[in-house]
């Protein structure tokens, strides 16, 4: 009708407005780059035969990319699946990952077990964790197992004790950058529980807090516990893309996991006996005092108030070799196998939700026509095992549906803007244009992962 017809004129006449390049900067857009991304996507990708704007050719794109601050932001716009909520939440990523299909209720995701070869049990990557309240007969049965335990068993413990004066900690399901948690004795868990209202073990669960082991002994660097901020490119999975030989299934999603990151340092060293404990053990970058951003080159090529010590997986890369270790089998592979199964555990929930046709797998379908890259971040921390062999173990402690992308020095950037962001939206460009395949994408950061 002439109506719909005059809308849509408005609509792409507002798009290409808000995409138009600042004549000063060529690099820049007038609001976002998302505008001049929908444009293209969903207005003009029918009067173009090779699906891409005539204006970003002949690396126009790739000056588009090096504006990665307003590309970084799209990340945390409202274009975002909102099933990720069950990776984002502490306390339903915990049920997602422990509970089958068999044992879940209405007021539990639906999973299935993940058989795929490259996915990793569960009890390989997750901490021993509980959610309280709820879960507290279960810990205490746990401390009571311990303390029943074998002689041998109760020495290990107290030994452990006596090194983690607080050998738990308890973190809010919403929480951010290490604010929520805080470290807690056997002896602070039971008394929380206790102090809790009575209904609200059985009603009041959004008020749960996930109660997860600290692990111990951790892989230090420059004698500080540290843990890894790994970076997942996400895709909803449009089934107008999928073709024969696409990495896309109907009703999932496509994973690629980047081989760049960040080691996060804690603020004192492992062995410190003075200061604040959370700062020997919290290892998040807003906790920092006063250290720098380093890489492979350089340890502190700045300092900053606010910010930890930082290192890139390059750096780390060769710490672990000067100790002889293994960076690809000893560490890697690990970290791509529970990914593997988070991401695969979080497939089977989309296609549950697919089969239910509810509103969020409407909206999903909705976002997955857009072809948005969504960076997640995982957080791992390192225990090194000396008994019975020398090995590192890595342990997932949390998903950040939206990881700070903003960098805060010049190794911080490199891995943030350089290759985080960058080169998701190139990956994204790519499987725009229909080079879904593995050899086609030619982008050295990121790998594709069989879910």
């Amino acid at each position: 009708s002439s109506s719909s017809s005059s809308k849509m004129q408005r609509i792409v006449s507002l798009l290409e407005t808000a995409s138009s390049v600042l004549p000063e900067d060529e690099g820049s857009v007038l609001v976002s780059p998302l505008y001049a991304w929908v444009l293209d996507r969903c207005v003009l990708d029918s009067k173009q035969k090779d699906g891409i704007r005539p204006d970003m050719r002949d690396g126009a794109w790739d000056n588009m990319v090096d504006s990665s601050l307003a590309w970084a932001a799209i990340n945390t716009g409202p274009f975002d699946d909102p099933g990720l909520l069950y990776l984002d939440d502490k306390v339903l990523l915990h049920r997602l990952l422990t509970t089958t299909k068999k044992e879940s209720s209405s007021s539990s995701p639906l999973v299935v077990e993940n058989h795929d070869d490259d996915a990793a049990p569960v009890d390989s990557f997750w901490p021993t964790s509980y959610i309280l309240p709820e879960d507290v007969m279960h810990f205490q049965q746990h401390a009571a197992a311990v303390e029943g335990s074998t002689p041998s068993k109760r020495q290990e413990q107290q030994q452990q004790e006596s090194v983690l004066s607080k050998p738990w900690i308890l973190k809010e399901r919403a929480g951010y950058g290490s604010h929520g948690n805080s470290l807690a004795t056997t002896e602070d868990v039971i008394r929380y529980c206790d102090n809790q209202n009575s209904s609200m073990l059985s009603s009041n669960k959004e008020e749960s807090l996930l109660c997860q082991t600290v692990i111990d002994p951790p892989l230090l660097i420059d004698g500080r516990k540290c843990s890894l901020r790994v970076y997942v490119i996400y895709f909803l999975d449009d089934s107008s893309m999928i073709t024969s030989n696409s990495q896309s299934s109907p009703g999932g999603c496509s994973i690629y996991l980047c081989n760049e990151g960040l080691v996060k340092l804690a603020a004192l060293p492992y062995n410190s006996s003075s200061g604040d404990e959370n700062d020997v053990q919290m290892t998040n970058s807003g906790r920092g005092r006063g250290r720098g951003v380093g890489s492979d080159d350089e340890k502190t090529n700045e300092d900053n108030d606010d910010v930890a010590t930082q290192y890139d997986f390059r750096y780390l890369k060769k710490e672990l070799e000067a100790r002889g270790w293994d960076y690809e089998n000893d560490l890697w592979n690990g970290i791509r196998s529970s990914v593997c199964t988070v991401m695969g555990q979080y497939q089977n929930n989309l296609r549950q939700e697919e089969d239910a046709t509810t509103s969020s797998s409407v909206m999903r379908r909705k976002l997955a026509r857009l072809g948005l890259p969504k960076i997640l971040g995982l957080d791992f921390v390192l225990e090194e095992k000396n008994h019975p062999e020398r090995y590192i173990v890595p342990w997932l402690l949390e998903v950040n549906r939206f990881p700070g992308l903003e960098p805060r020095g010049s190794s911080d950037s490199f891995v943030k803007q350089t290759v985080v962001v960058q080169d998701a939206w190139r990956c994204a460009a790519k499987r725009r244009l229909g080079e879904t395949g593995d050899n086609s994408l030619d982008i050295a950061s990121l790998e594709y992962l069989e879910l």
